[in-house]
């Protein structure tokens, strides 16, 4: 049992889940009150549960597969609880998926749903954990795969790289990026042809992830 002097802290773990559709960056959110107010996903600590564990939790129940990409951000300031009995301290995780891997609950006033960065209405503090998390997704996706688990298994090149450019927030000189791409043997060209956008279509590309683990190449973009 706690001393006197012992400082209790109520821990919980909060997810900012980002997907890619329609062109753009999506943020996952429910509505928390008739105000309208955006919340996060976000689950309490419990027992021997870890910190990585619980945010894994969430993404569980979430989502249809675990195909995504999840990273530990920043751990808010402590703030005094309502009845003044401690503290309540928050870690916040990134998660990286696909839009079509939310479990969808139509008929749940409580379910989450998917909406555009840009257009996001987010508090103060929401809005400096979504640059934060962006911030750390910037320094991340030139060095490592990240980009991927949001995208489909196959993808255009400008479909890429206008995911890129996004996250980036800056333009992608087209022909480095493409000789880059056509560098590295994990990133690899399908027989099939994306007609959507003209009439003579592009092709498809797939990422290999276990070519890309046995691959010397080093991932840089």
């Amino acid at each position: 049992m706690p001393s006197s002097n012992s400082t209790l802290y109520q821990v919980s773990v909060c997810c900012l889940f980002f997907g890619y559709k329609d062109n753009e960056l999506k943020l996952l959110v429910r509505d928390a009150d008739k105000s309208g107010r955006y919340c996060f996903p976000e689950a309490k600590l419990h027992g021997d549960n870890s910190l990585y564990g619980t945010a894994c939790g969430i993404a569980g129940r979430l989502l249809k597969t675990n195909d995504y990409y999840i990273k530990q951000i920043r751990a808010g300031d402590p703030k005094e609880t309502e009845n003044h009995e401690g503290f309540q301290l928050s870690v916040t995780y990134y998660v990286l998926t696909l839009c079509d891997d939310l479990i969808t609950e139509d008929d749940e006033p409580d379910s989450y749903y998917w909406i555009s960065l840009n257009q996001a209405n987010l508090s103060g503090e929401q809005k400096m954990q979504v640059e934060t998390a962006l911030k750390r997704i910037r320094r991340k996706i030139g060095i490592r795969p990240i980009a991927f688990y949001l995208l489909p298994k196959l993808f255009t090149l400008s479909q890429l790289q206008h995911l890129y450019e996004l996250i980036l927030n800056i333009p992608v000189d087209k022909r480095n990026f493409r000789k880059r791409i056509c560098e590295m043997n994990y990133i690899q060209q399908t027989e099939l042809i994306d007609k959507s956008s003209s009439k003579r279509g592009a092709h498809l590309y797939a990422f290999n992830m276990e070519m890309f683990r046995r691959s010397r190449i080093v991932f840089k973009l």
